[in-house]
């Protein structure tokens, strides 16, 4: 077990952002306790196994908590659940939210000094053509699943914050890429859909794009920020159009991957028939309603002066991005 004033314990460790975070903490020189859900310990890289204390808890389970939070000197709120579509089942409500609750109390309880909680771009309400920062009003009533738990757990964290419970601050990514994403998340799963020329049409829009191991340096960077806590860091990185990834993955691959695009009015009337072309590539997910929704009301701009000054923050161009995601997938046999 790491020395108390070095531990920093990080929930959903074995994910994409987690892993990364870990490795960034190691950097940074902290002892890292990867805390990941009961089974997941396989999905850590070998040689991060080798690095990190390992320990299974769930966030819907305050006791595991208590126990994966034993002598931390702070924690890393990663792990959440990207559920844009509909949650039957509430399992968004119940890890992002009533999990991130879970968290807090726990911390708490086991005098932790910090938490990071690692929220969203997508836990503010539409933004479109205007600026994301601090003062944006967040998105509780929105009916999609993840907007709405994200931005109930932000709340969560900034009320203990402010009222003195617990010195936490709050990062802010938008959709992540890079190498490392076995799983592979969304903005990983278009980009190799990108690469296949599986994606029946692009839809004229674009995304805010974070290089996973730029965010994971800012969290690192953001346990000994200095601050009174309640601190919200926005880390977006690069605004790029679906056309320009698609023009961006035909540079690295050296051939044209790019797709018809069409606006979203017509993407919006034409839905149906997209998504059944896209569920033959089990890409649906891609083109769902609320997924053009979140494209659709992109923020124009977004205030990452906070990250910059107090983290070091700094987001590299999405081309190089794009390079290492695609050159990792073909490091571990993913054709495309």
């Amino acid at each position: 077990m790491g020395d108390t004033d070095n531990t920093v314990a990080v929930t959903g460790a074995a994910d994409f952002l987690g892993s990364h975070i870990c490795r960034a903490l190691l950097h940074c020189g902290y002892a890292v306790r990867a805390v990941t859900h009961e089974g997941s310990n396989g999905k850590l890289p070998d040689d991060l196994s080798e690095q990190v204390e390992l320990q299974s808890a769930d966030v819907r389970n305050p006791e595991s908590l208590n126990q994966a939070f034993q002598h931390a000197h702070a924690v890393v709120h990663s792990a959440d659940i990207m559920t844009v579509d509909a949650d039957p089942n509430g399992l968004a409500d119940e890890v992002n939210l009533i999990g991130t609750r879970n968290v807090i109390q726990a911390c708490i309880g086991t005098g932790v000094r910090r938490l990071v909680h690692i929220s969203s771009v997508h836990a503010f309400s539409p933004l479109r053509g205007t600026t994301l920062s601090v003062s944006s009003k967040l998105g509780q009533n929105s009916k999609i699943p993840y907007v709405a738990t994200k931005a109930e757990a932000h709340m969560s964290v900034l009320d203990a914050a402010r009222g003195g419970l617990l010195n936490a601050s709050i990062v802010c990514p938008s959709n992540l890429i890079g190498p490392g994403d076995s799983e592979p998340t969304p903005g990983g799963s278009m980009l190799l859909a990108m690469a296949r020329k599986q994606l029946p049409c692009l839809i004229n829009g674009g995304f805010w794009w974070s290089d996973v191991r730029d965010v994971a340096n800012a969290i690192a960077n953001a346990v000994e920020a200095n601050g009174y806590g309640g601190e919200v860091y926005f880390t977006a990185g690069q605004y790029a159009k679906t056309s320009q990834l698609a023009r961006l993955c035909s540079q690295v691959l050296g051939r044209n991957v790019k797709r018809p695009v069409i606006p979203y009015s017509l993407a919006r009337a034409t839905l149906p028939l997209i998504r059944s072309r896209a569920a033959k590539r089990s890409l649906s997910s891609l083109y769902s309603r609320n997924s053009l929704k979140l494209l659709h009301d992109c923020p124009a701009a977004v205030d990452e002066s906070l990250a910059i000054s107090q983290l070091g923050y700094e987001s590299r161009p999405p081309e190089e991005s794009i390079r290492d995601a695609l050159n990792w997938f073909t490091e571990q046999g993913i054709r495309f």
